[in-house]
C-alpha cells in the first residue's frame, strides 16, 4: 500500500538525527516520565549517545529507521517520550525551541511513543572489566559481537536479528501500531506544537 511505500527525506533524517542528539549528556528528565519535578534530583539522567542509523526497508517493504540509545539508566517511560519528542521535530509537529523548554523547569505534557521495538539490546559492564582491584581473567564482553571467537555475542545478535527484529516488523505489518499512534497524534489530539507558553512554572 501507499504507506509501506514512504521513504524518509534526508532532511527529516538529519531533523530526527540533531534532536536525539540534544539529549546527550546529563539533563532533568521530569518532562519525560511520569510523577516528577524539575526540582527532583532522582530525574536526572545521564545519556552517553542517541543515534539514528540509516533506513532499512523489511520484507514487507516498509522503512525503518532504526535508533540506539546508550545511557547509565532510564526513568519510566523516559526512551518511549524521548523517541516521540524527537520524532515531532523531524516531522515539524513541533521546534527546537519548544524541544529544548522540556529540560528546564517548566512542565510540559508529552507524548508517549509505542512500546513496540523497544528492547535492551546490550549491556556493557566497563566499571567492572576496568576495576583494577579485581584481576580479571574473563571481562564480561557482550556487545562485541564483531568478534567471532564471543559466542554469547554472536548468539545474541542472530536473536536479535532472526527473533526479535522480524517479530516486531511482522507486528507492525498486521496492526499499524506506529502509524496508529501518529493519526492519533495529529488528528485527535491535535499535537501540532508542544506550547511551553500554555504551561506554567513549577
Amino acid at each position: 500500500d501507499q504507506l509501506s511505500k514512504y521513504r524518509v527525506p534526508s532532511d527529516r533524517l538529519e531533523k530526527l538525527r540533531a534532536a536525539l542528539k540534544r539529549y546527550e549528556g546529563t539533563h532533568s528528565y521530569h518532562n519525560y516520565t511520569n510523577g516528577k519535578t524539575s526540582d527532583d534530583k532522582s530525574a536526572k539522567r545521564y545519556m552517553m549517545s542517541f543515534i539514528a542509523l540509516d533506513p532499512v526497508v523489511d520484507e514487507f517493504g516498509t522503512e525503518w529507521i532504526p535508533t540506539q540509545v546508550v545511557g547509565q539508566s532510564f526513568l519510566l517511560h523516559q526512551i518511549r517520550k524521548m523517541v516521540c519528542m524527537a520524532t515531532e521535530v523531524a516531522r515539524g509537529a513541533t521546534d527546537m525551541d519548544a524541544f529544548e523548554s522540556t529540560f528546564t523547569n517548566i512542565k510540559i505534557p508529552t507524548a508517549t511513543a509505542p512500546a513496540q521495538g523497544l528492547f535492551l539490546d546490550m549491556s556493557y559492564f566497563d566499571a567492572y572489566n576496568n576495576d583494577k582491584r579485581h584481576q580479571i581473567e574473563n571481562p564480561i564482553l557482550w556487545h562485541q559481537t564483531d568478534d567471532k571467537s564471543n559466542l554469547a555475542a554472536q548468539r545474541t545478535q542472530e536473536f536479535k536479528e532472526q527473533v526479535v527484529m522480524k517479530h516486531v516488523m511482522a507486528e507492525e505489518a498486521a496492526e499499524a501500531n506506529f502509524v496508529k499512534f501518529l493519526f492519533v497524534q495529529e488528528f485527535m489530539f491535535d499535537r501540532k506544537n508542544y506550547s511551553p507558553a500554555e504551561n506554567v512554572t513549577e
